[in-house]
């Protein structure tokens, strides 16, 4: 799926807390729904130290409902956002409309729930 950052987050309504680095890397995300589990393979767009934005291909998600995600980050993206794999609750703080491959998506920003998230992967500086 190609989505670029610029397509799925107008500028002009950027609240962002920090910085966002551009990553594309598969992500899985799954919720609870009347006694079963949601879980659908998402496409990730960008990466800050506070969350991700997303994008899928089915709308599935509300602003407001936690979340899991486990995404695997590209060993190229490690020297800008230094773990190998993150895993753990997000809040979906806010959902959008995104033009994906010619179709409609679902895009979601993520906010990370540092308490229980798992990052890994050798530190560095960022």
């Amino acid at each position: 799926m190609t989505t670029s950052v610029a397509e799925a987050t107008p500028r002009s309504f950027d609240r962002r807390r920090f910085h966002r680095h551009a990553l594309s890397a598969p992500v899985v995300v799954s919720g609870e729904e009347q006694h079963s589990i949601r879980r659908l393979t998402a496409q990730a767009c960008d990466v800050s130290r506070s969350g991700l934005f997303v994008v899928l291909r089915e709308d599935m998600f509300a602003s407001g409902e936690i979340v899991n995600i486990s995404m695997e980050v590209p060993p190229q993206m490690q020297a800008v956002f230094p773990f190998s794999l993150v895993s753990g609750p997000c809040r979906v703080v806010r959902t959008a409309y995104v033009m994906a491959d010619g179709t409609r998506a679902q895009g979601l920003g993520l906010a990370f729930c540092e308490e229980r998230l798992t990052l890994l992967g050798a530190m560095g500086s960022a």
